[in-house]
């Protein structure tokens, strides 16, 4: 699924929506998309649960952090404790890290076809405007593709 118009917020939230009209079809679905790369350390109220819980999977790697978000949250501090514990044990240590290998290998997989997915567009995008006569130098910059693809696209579209 790719998102036709990309956020800068690391957390987006969308309802069901009737297209013609703009009606809402309920409040009681909603669908949550948390970038963790987009919600820096500077960026996070660490007030807000969702910041904090955000930061938490983010950064576990950083002791300093998983103290002071323990300590303002018991839910994160229990959290961390069975981590901690999951950690000392190697078989479950060993399933955590396949499931996190085969969940990590899944994102690559759906990451790398959404790139796919939109270098496809822009190369549509950019034949239906060399067939129109647009310049190369327009195509690139309102493709975003670098110039030299769109002048190979067009060597190619002209033989």
């Amino acid at each position: 699924m790719r998102i036709k118009k990309n956020s800068q917020r690391y957390h987006t939230k969308f309802r069901l929506l009737e297209l013609e009209e703009s009606i809402e079809l309920t409040d009681a679905i909603e669908i949550h998309f948390i970038k963790l790369p987009k919600l820096t350390k500077e960026m996070a109220n660490l007030r807000n649960p969702l910041d904090r819980w955000t930061m938490f999977l983010k950064g576990w790697d950083d002791m300093k952090l998983m103290e002071r978000l323990s300590e303002e949250d018991p839910a994160i501090a229990q959290a961390r404790q069975a981590l901690e514990e999951m950690a000392a044990d190697p078989k479950a240590k060993e399933i955590y890290e396949q499931r996190l290998k085969a969940i990590m290998d899944k994102s690559s997989d759906l990451y790398e076809a959404e790139l796919k997915g939109e270098l496809k567009d822009k190369l549509e995008a950019a034949r239906n405007a060399l067939k129109k006569g647009f310049s190369l130098e327009d195509i690139a910059e309102i493709t975003g593709l670098p110039l030299e693809t769109v002048q190979k696209l067009n060597v190619k579209l002209s033989k």
